[in-house]
């Protein structure tokens, strides 16, 4: 069952928003605290009832925030069925249970997209073309969490509670001999820590990079481990998922096909130094089992 201390229930398409829900779920929680996000990947244990996760945890939500990403609207079966104009669509299923208990709706705007209108909706999601809507941008991803975050506070979504600072302190060092050792080695100890974080400093690269074909990947990272989805550019499917690690000298990434039975695809990338583009070569097996070739990749952040 979801933790009854999740006041924020996230509603998305994985092939959306997939690394977009991940990254906002990890801002989220901490500023309200571990728990505080319904997050489906992370937060419904093995096992469990996946609708009657749902509709329990949006029961026990403040405010249902709705990822919409670029594909959201359009999204499709493989038959070609608009996914939304399915009564058995998850993410319909979301919305119009929180539009028709009274939740707080906020919808969130990611990859350029737009509201979609009212006509563009089924009749039980309407209501969502009403709803004032926030942009997270890439660019400006610090900024707006802090909106959002001002914006979750005025609909009664608490801060997490600041850890207790101990009460009593250790007595001073009073010897005047041991204050210049300390300072002394409190000099040493910033210069290093300084020279080893320039060193050793995480770049982020959560968020969506565009291939020259059209096709992207989403992106989300928890430090040096990344997780990756790639899209399809015409399908708008996700077709490719893996994983990535971020090294002192490259990023190593593993892409298996969700469609096809083949071996990973697996490459080693560079990010340049103003942080916008990937650039590498993908390790990409043939159907054949002795073959197999290297394709040039370049991916530039949106």
């Amino acid at each position: 069952m979801p933790d009854p201390r999740c006041a924020l229930f996230l509603s998305y398409r994985r092939a959306d928003t997939g690394g977009h829900a991940g990254r906002l779920s990890d801002a989220l929680e901490a500023r309200f605290g571990t728990g505080s996000v319904f997050h489906d990947v992370d937060t419904i244990m093995p096992g469990t009832d996946f609708a009657a996760s749902i509709d329990t945890a949006i029961a026990a939500s403040t405010v249902v925030l709705v990822l919409i990403g670029d594909g959201w609207l359009d999204a499709r079966d493989a038959a070609g069925t608009r996914l939304l104009d399915r009564t058995d669509d998850f993410v319909r299923l979301e919305v119009a249970t929180a539009l028709a208990t009274g939740k707080t709706v906020l919808p969130l705007l990611v990859e350029d997209a737009k509201m979609p209108g009212p006509a563009d909706l089924p009749p039980d999601l309407q209501r969502l073309a009403r709803q004032q809507a926030l942009e997270l941008s890439d660019s400006r991803w610090p900024h707006d969490i802090d909106r959002l975050v001002d914006a979750l506070r005025r609909c009664g979504v608490l801060p997490a509670t600041p850890s207790a600072v101990p009460a009593s302190a250790p007595a001073p060092v009073r010897r005047r001999s041991l204050l210049h050792a300390a300072v002394g080695l409190g000099a040493v100890a910033l210069v290093g820590g300084a020279l080893y974080y320039r060193a050793n400093r995480v770049p982020d690269l959560a968020g969506r990079w565009e291939l020259p074909t059209g096709s992207f990947w989403t992106v989300s990272q928890d430090g040096r481990r990344l997780r990756i989805e790639e899209t399809h550019y015409q399908s708008r499917q996700v077709w490719k998922r893996g994983t990535g690690r971020i090294e002192d000298d490259a990023i190593r990434v593993s892409l298996e096909s969700v469609f096809d039975r083949m071996p990973p695809q697996t490459g080693t990338f560079r990010l340049s130094s103003d942080g916008r583009t990937l650039a590498g070569r993908l390790r990409v097996p043939d159907r054949d089992p002795d073959g197999e070739r290297f394709e040039p990749v370049v991916l530039a952040r949106r």
